[in-house]
């Protein structure tokens, strides 16, 4: 951690940068950078921690080093496109007045998502302390079963990174309808591929568990918790869309609102409850239950809205 810490700027930089060139309409390059640091990444894992072909063995620090270069390198790749190529970043100081206008209207729309961000770790280190109860194989278990569920869910998390300067773009040209059929388009496709990634858990969920570990009891842990878990995925996809889109038409306090409810407050209140009445099933369930309600009164707003398309602009 002190090597990942001292670079942690390496984390915060292309991802800043990344997110800018995409709302210029280009998906391609922040897709080829990401692409590039993994690749990078998994070439320099096992020189560094096994010490292969004269490099140091530095084992877990050697993980944390070969990170910390590879997103350094996209750092500066990400920086020199953004000057070079879309001549988005300068060196120089611009006037603090214009500075300050700037960091107003970005953190009125980053500032919500901040403290919601802030809470989704802070309930899920609430719902690990109530699985911890049942030993450190639930607990292992749950970790496993996350990994797998942050793999499955790449897909419509990239699908949704792009569909916040799509909507924004268009709910600046005031084309609304295009704003509309994106959304919901886009929450199709992801209540497909989360059924599509319920039925993957449901037929090779212990054979992907069988990757991180071979105790049954850990493999029994992580199955459970990732079948009930994918039950709600399509909502989970769903909810997440529609507070991209809400950020997108300049409701980022509504999104904000939607998505601590979603990811923190139902997911404690429901696991404080589930828990104790029905155990750990429980509260591997009040996830599922808190990403249908989140869905259900999100959509449900955002399709008020639609119905009156003056309110949106």
């Amino acid at each position: 951690m002190r090597i990942w810490f001292l670079f942690a700027w390496t984390v915060f930089l292309p991802m800043i940068a990344n997110y800018a060139i995409r709302a210029t309409g280009d998906t391609k390059i922040p897709a080829l950078i990401m692409i590039g640091s993994t690749v990078l990444n998994g070439i320099l894992d096992p020189l560094l921690i096994f010490g292969f072909w004269g490099f140091p063995k530095m084992g877990i620090a050697g993980a944390a080093l070969a990170t910390a270069i590879s997103r350094a390198t996209t750092t500066f790749i990400s920086l020199y496109l953004l000057h070079k190529r879309y001549k988005m970043f300068e060196f120089k100081l611009s006037k603090l007045a214009l500075i300050w206008d700037s960091w107003k209207r970005i953190l009125h729309i980053s500032l919500p998502t901040i403290i919601t961000n802030v809470g989704k770790p802070a309930a899920v280190a609430y719902v690990i302390s109530l699985v911890s109860i049942y030993g450190n194989e639930a607990v292992a278990g749950v970790g496993a079963g996350d990994r797998i569920q942050m793999l499955l869910y790449m897909f419509p998390m990239a699908m949704g990174s792009v569909l916040i300067p799509f909507c924004g773009q268009n709910y600046g040209a005031n084309k609304l309808n295009r704003v509309h059929d994106a959304w919901h388009k886009t929450n199709l496709i992801g209540f497909v591929y989360g059924t599509i990634c319920l039925l993957l858990v449901l037929i090779f969920g212990k054979s992907m568990v069988g990757l991180f570990s071979n105790d049954l009891e850990v493999i029994k842990y992580a199955y459970l918790f990732l079948w009930i878990v994918f039950i709600s995925s399509g909502c989970q996809f769903a909810a997440v869309h529609t507070v991209f889109v809400l950020n997108a038409i300049k409701r980022p306090i509504t999104a904000g609102v939607f998505d601590f409810l979603r990811s923190f407050l139902f997911t404690i209140i429901f696991a404080k409850i589930g828990g104790h009445f029905w155990g750990i099933y429980g509260i591997f369930a009040s996830i599922a239950v808190s990403n249908i309600l989140g869905a259900t009164i999100s959509i449900a707003y955002l399709k008020k809205l639609f119905k009156k398309p003056e309110t949106l602009t």
